[in-house]
């Protein structure tokens, strides 16, 4: 009992640390597709258009960092992370999880106006999620 409880703390370590290169990933992937487009506000679940952006990058940046890896990104990833000690871990399931929070965070607070280029980022943090759980969770010595 004692080892699946060390077994698990090493994992919500390992977890968090996977969050915040999400994270990374996810801010560059946005400033680097938002150099393409035209829209004019940056939102956590749009692109970054950081040369018209009525907001500073710095306060969204400050807000996906620090205050919603509290508030939701915690919550999410220790949901992926049961579903993938269940399921094992499928970029399949990777891709889809990814998207399906995109979409469900659209249709809640943008009234569903999808973003392509966000899907594109989506399934690209899926597969970058499929790879570091492969790498730091699964291939590690599991019980």
């Amino acid at each position: 009992m004692g080892d699946k409880i060390i077994f698990h703390l090493k994992n919500i370590l390992k977890l968090i640390g996977i969050i915040y290169i999400f994270l990374v990933i996810k801010n560059i992937l946005q400033i680097f597709f938002g150099l393409f487009t035209t829209f004019t506000d940056i939102e956590m679940y749009t692109i970054y258009n950081i040369h018209d952006s009525a907001y500073s990058l710095a306060i969204i940046i400050f807000y996906d960092f620090f205050a919603f890896v509290v508030i939701i990104y915690i919550w999410i990833f220790l949901f992926l992370y049961l579903l993938i000690l269940e399921y094992k871990n499928k970029i399949w399931i990777q891709i889809l999880y990814s998207v399906a929070i995109y979409l469900l965070t659209i249709f809640i607070f943008n009234r569903g106006e999808i973003n392509d280029w966000f899907i594109i980022i989506s399934v690209i943090l899926g597969i970058s999620n499929w790879w570091m759980f492969e790498k730091w969770i699964i291939n590690n010595d599991n019980l």
